[in-house]
């Protein structure tokens, strides 16, 4: 098996400031951005219900697009299902949406202000159906972001990120199952994860299913004492 271990530098240093636009919902990016370096801070005024749980979601829609032309919308929400699932509006045409539970912090107050802060790893599970649909490349790092669909307050920046790619050295067909960094699963897309820079040694273990046969091989390997 292989690792390949990337550093993607922030872009920009800058970050843009966007709000919910009724007239004209979809805002394009002042230049690309690179999706791995995506950050975005999503706020929101929530109406609590008398039971304390919130009647609106914090919620973020971005066009990606890749190297070959082709690009889909992905949304990402704080909600309380992880699954994905391919949808269609006039607005968007297909387009693919997730949930994910996140750290909500809610100020004091009522109604509550939350804020969260969202990754293109917030995306995954959308991204890896969109790459299942053939809608988008599984080249995480060919991935561009060129218009948001800001549901409320949004601030788009770009951090550095290390992004890690799984492989197999032979020519047999390999998707990854499960990637850890000093036993602590992250998400992944495709082959691909995306954590922050950090110092010291790091252990990754890498597990997947090669297609080398007509049968489908589970294999496991650890990479020790990586720096990024």
């Amino acid at each position: 098996m292989g690792l390949e271990i990337m550093r993607a530098p922030s872009s920009s240093s800058a970050c843009q400031n966007f709000s919910l636009d009724l007239a004209s919902p979809l805002q394009p990016l002042q230049s690309p951005l690179c999706a791995v370096n995506l950050r975005a801070t999503v706020t929101k005024v929530l109406n609590i219900e008398p039971g304390g749980a919130p009647t609106d979601a914090l919620a973020l829609g971005i066009r990606v697009g890749d190297s070959e032309g082709r690009g889909c919308w992905l949304i990402s929400s704080a909600s309380p299902s992880p699954s994905a699932a391919q949808k269609s509006s006039a607005l968007m045409g297909d387009y693919f949406m997730c949930g994910k539970i996140m750290d909500i912090e809610e100020l004091p107050g009522s109604p509550a202000n939350a804020c969260v802060v969202m990754g293109i790893d917030d995306f995954f599970p959308a991204l890896s159906l969109a790459i299942r649909a053939g809608r988008i490349s599984g080249n995480l790092l060919s991935l561009s972001i060129d218009c948001i669909f800001p549901f409320s307050e949004t601030s788009i920046c770009s951090e550095d990120t290390i992004v890690i790619r799984a492989s197999l050295n032979s020519s047999a067909r390999f998707e990854l199952s499960s990637i850890s960094v000093d036993g602590e699963e992250v998400a992944f897309a495709g082959n691909y994860a995306c954590i922050v820079p950090s110092n010291g040694p790091h252990n990754v273990t890498i597990a997947g299913a090669s297609y080398a046969s007509f049968f489908p091989a589970r294999i496991e390997q650890t990479f020790y004492d990586l720096h990024f």
